[in-house]
């Protein structure tokens, strides 16, 4: 029988979707550097495989993967012509990074309660008093 050949090379977008085909409705995958990685919290909306049209990404990170995701997702969310802005919340702390098309999305850092969250695409300001409410978190 000899010892299979792995392929190791980066997954498709066709192999991706081939993949998630088999697996249960309720599992959720990402894509992510072309490898699979189940999504620790999937959503109760179903929202299609593919979204290109979004304004604004927020992303709460994941201690098991915040490194990742910081690497890949600004600059996959820096090709999408419609977003304006990428925040990422830290969970452990009172620290929000905005990346903004305006600014290159080079990031503002965010560490205090009475910072606020500037979202002109939206026409919003979010204090981050309003996004940490119910965390338990103080100020640093």
């Amino acid at each position: 029988m000899g010892v299979p050949v792995i392929d190791t090379g980066p997954m498709t977008i066709e192999d991706f979707y081939a993949f998630t085909d088999t697996r249960p409705d309720e599992e959720k995958w990402e894509l992510i550097d072309g490898e699979p990685v189940l999504r620790s919290a999937p959503t109760t909306e179903p929202m299609g495989r593919d979204c290109d049209d979004v304004i604004v990404a927020f992303e709460v990170l994941s201690p098991s993967t915040k490194d990742r995701d910081l690497r890949w997702k600004r600059s996959v969310y820096a090709e999408l012509p419609p977003l304006t802005h990428y925040v990422v919340v830290a969970q452990d702390t009172v620290e929000v990074v905005v990346f903004d098309r305006a600014g290159n999305f080079a990031g503002e850092r965010l560490t205090s309660l009475e910072a606020e969250l500037a979202l002109p695409s939206l026409d919003v300001v979010l204090p981050l008093s309003e996004i940490y409410r119910d965390a338990g978190i103080g100020n640093r």
